[in-house]
């Protein structure tokens, strides 16, 4: 992987994103069975200027996804 603003290829994979004032996770929300959960989110970070090149889910696959109605 090529950062896209810098060119550097030091990319740091599969950081996880994290709040500071609560517990929990920052990430998409799905449904599963009567509660509600959300999905852990990551990035890939840029050492050469700290650029983010992109935020992601490892686990996608058979969830029921909350979405705005």
């Amino acid at each position: 992987m090529k950062c896209s603003r810098c060119g550097s290829e030091e990319i740091v994979q599969q950081v996880k994103t994290g709040l500071t004032a609560e517990n929990g996770h920052i990430g998409p929300k799905y449904s599963k069975s009567l509660f509600y959960v959300v999905e852990p989110m990551y990035c890939d970070i840029c050492t050469g200027c700290g650029e983010i090149l992109r935020f992601y889910i490892l686990d996608f696959k058979d969830k029921k996804w909350v979405r705005k109605k």
